[in-house]
């Protein structure tokens, strides 16, 4: 029978971080190849990759901004927004060998190249579309190293939803082609989700003996064995109101401002007329539901505190 430890950590990273629960699973293998301090090592790569994927993001960001907004005032909002993802509030985790950074790359590299398949005559090209179906494997990366990447198949389920209603008026080739290109986007984005659940699957409800337990995992029995939520709901107590207790009022005093913004700036851009917003525009109002699901959900089910870092990936506050 594993240690209590060993049973705590595997779930865990196998949950949020499949990476890491690759490399533990090799972990002998990875020491027989000579390297010295091995976990040194590691974290110090873990750092670079964070200093790197974080710097890259602020130019994506930057590059993202000047293509949603045009002129000398759109680079100025662009640059803003750099900025204020350099000075984020998830502070140290984007260079620590977290998520965050990674996820903001890979999320921002997703949104450019889905604003990149809009043109400003409206016409699609198969050209532009096939940069939707990179879109959506950019950010099924992301959800493999956030979970809460998932929500970023909202933007996709949403063009998909205008993809089909423009063939209501009349059936053509490059209408059809972006609908498929949009489908298989939203499939990207959600395999991002799935497969790491079927690999905790097989290792924990298949395989369980070679992770030293005598049994599968007590969630491998249920309807949908998610080992996210088993994770979530056993070892973290994440759950509907759980968190709101008087000695956590101080955490939800330190998210707070982050909650406030990001719930005023997505229900500001719901709100913006459909009609003030081109192609490419579209994409904030997109994102705003995601961004309002996620500090509603944080907010009332989760470590409320996280929500400074997660912010960090989301688009629409920064604008």
């Amino acid at each position: 029978m594993a240690s209590s430890s060993s049973s705590i950590s595997l779930p865990m990273v196998s949950a949020f971080e499949p990476a890491v629960h690759w490399r533990t699973n090799n972990y002998p293998a990875l020491q027989k190849t000579g390297a010295v301090d091995y976990a040194f090592r590691e974290h110090v790569a873990g750092i670079i990759i964070a200093h790197a994927a974080h710097g890259l993001s602020v130019l994506v960001l930057y590059c993202l901004g000047c293509a949603i907004f045009s002129g000398r005032k759109g680079r100025m909002l662009a640059f803003i927004a750099a900025c204020l993802h350099i000075f984020s509030p998830a502070g140290l985790f984007l260079s620590a060998p977290y998520g965050e950074s990674t996820y903001a790359l890979l999320s921002f590299t997703g949104y450019f190249l889905f604003v990149q398949s809009f043109s400003p005559s409206g016409a699609s090209t198969s050209l532009k579309d096939a940069r939707i179906p990179l879109a959506g494997i950019l950010c099924g990366l992301a959800t493999t190293v956030r979970s809460n990447g998932i929500l970023n198949g909202l933007l996709f389920l949403e063009e998909a939803i205008r993809a089909l209603y423009s063939l209501t008026g009349a059936i053509t080739f490059a209408k059809f082609r972006r609908l498929l290109a949009v489908g298989v986007a939203g499939i990207c984005t959600a395999l991002g989700f799935v497969v790491p659940q079927y690999i905790a699957y097989r290792d924990f409800c298949i395989n369980y003996p070679f992770t030293g337990h005598d049994e599968p995992r007590i969630w491998c029995r249920r309807t949908l064995p998610s080992i996210s939520s088993f994770v979530q709901d056993h070892y973290w107590n994440n759950g509907f109101l759980r968190y709101w207790t008087v000695s956590n009022i101080p955490l939800f005093a330190l998210a707070s401002p982050m909650l406030a913004i990001m719930t005023y700036s997505a229900l500001w851009t719901l709100n913006v007329e459909s009609g003030r917003l081109t192609g490419a525009g579209r994409l904030l109002r997109s994102l705003a539901a995601p961004q309002l699901i996620l500090a509603a959900l944080t907010f009332s089910k989760h470590h409320v505190q996280i929500i400074t870092r997660m912010s960090s990936g989301y688009l629409v506050w920064y604008f």
